[in-house]
């Protein structure tokens, strides 16, 4: 049996008793936060990460926060909760929600072609934004030159119009697998952005407060710095490049609606229980979001900027991101409408033993 297995059968064995009393529930959270605390430290050691921060939340309730390391090691300065960090992919999430709060507003439908929002479409005619959303539009992702601007140029402001001449001519003729691309947001952006219209700024209001969507927003706080190992072994600040936005204004600016939103760990946490626990979207847009397809490679599924996993016949639903100098994880388990989140600043760690680890934990707070 996988861990992942071992700890949802533990949910098997918790809530098996009335509410607490508000005195017991205070002391309980005081033990599982000294518990995670210890937790998060423990394998952010093992793991040899700068540093940490992660949150949990469940049925709205914010369960714990905490950090470990450093988040600037040439300036000591320590990790806290509050730290900004870089999401990565995690914003694909949020980019598919605005889609579906556009279409309950009736300012988008999402089986729109994408020619209708996007002239300069040159996939398939019939193309809809909802197969944007679901990776599944044949789009392709320009060569590592396209990349490299930012690599190279850190202060540099990448337009999302430096996508469209870059990518390749998407899949005329594409199937129902997923296959993933940050082109697709990138594209779903342009169309998200198109149909909002004069309500964008409002939109992007509501995430506030302590996330934003970069470059439209810039995180409250010093963010952390990014870590790369250009030798594999010694960790190397990323530039920033100034400007205020992580992990650099280059990479933030070229990565948009697929991969540019920060903040802190905990509001992340909260916003993703909000939504996928069903108090931001109506029923049958959380339903759209979580329809998820089963074909491919992409964990057991992809939804609508949503990626599904199932262990013993229950669901997690999130996402992983992926950008430089930084790793982050969302995941939520619809069941206990728990979702914890965790975020560290080094890009060469990639796995999913420390969310894991802290899971376990968690689901003690579970009724």
């Amino acid at each position: 049996m996988s861990r992942l297995a071992v700890l949802l059968a533990l949910v098997l064995l918790v809530g098996c008793g009335g509410s607490p009393a508000p005195s017991q529930r205070a002391a309980t959270d005081r033990t599982l936060s000294q518990r995670l605390d210890a937790e998060l430290a423990k394998q952010g050691e093992a793991a040899e990460v700068p540093g940490v921060a992660a949150a949990v939340v469940v049925d709205g309730r914010s369960i714990w926060s905490g950090a470990w390391g450093m988040a600037d090691l040439e300036r000591h300065r320590k990790m806290t909760p509050d730290t900004p960090m870089a999401f990565g992919s995690i914003t694909k999430t949020v980019t598919a929600s605005l889609a579906l709060r556009l279409a309950e507003e009736g300012r988008l439908d999402l089986d729109d072609r994408v020619s209708r929002w996007l002239p300069e479409w040159r996939g398939a005619p019939d193309m809809t934004v909802r197969r944007l959303l679901a990776q599944t539009a044949g789009v392709v992702d320009p060569g590592d030159r396209f990349y490299a601007r930012a690599d190279r140029h850190h202060g540099r402001v990448i337009r999302p119009e430096a996508w469209l001449g870059a990518l390749p001519r998407p899949d005329l003729d594409p199937g129902d697998t997923p296959s993933y691309a940050n082109a697709n947001y990138i594209l779903a952006g342009f169309i998200v952005r198109r149909a909002a219209r004069g309500a964008w700024p409002r939109m992007l209001r509501d995430l506030r407060p302590s996330l934003a969507l970069q470059p439209d927003q810039t995180v409250a706080g010093r963010p952390a710095r990014g870590y790369v190992y250009p030798d594999n072994q010694t960790p190397r600040p990323w530039p920033t490049g100034g400007g205020g936005m992580v992990p650099s204004t280059a990479v933030a600016t070229g990565a948009g609606t697929a991969g540019a939103l920060a903040g802190s760990t905990a509001a992340l946490a909260r916003w993703g229980n909000a939504l996928l626990g069903g108090d931001t979207l109506e029923p049958g847009s959380l339903e759209q979001m979580t329809t998820f397809s089963d074909e491919g490679a992409m964990w057991d599924g992809y939804g609508l900027g949503l990626a599904h996993q199932t262990v013993d016949d229950r669901e997690v639903w999130g996402h992983v991101g992926d950008i430089t100098g930084f790793h982050a994880e969302l995941w939520h388990l619809p069941a206990e409408n728990l979702t914890i989140t965790v975020a560290w600043n080094d890009d060469r760690v990639a796995n999913d033993v420390i969310p894991r680890s802290l899971l376990i934990v968690a689901l003690d707070a579970v009724d």
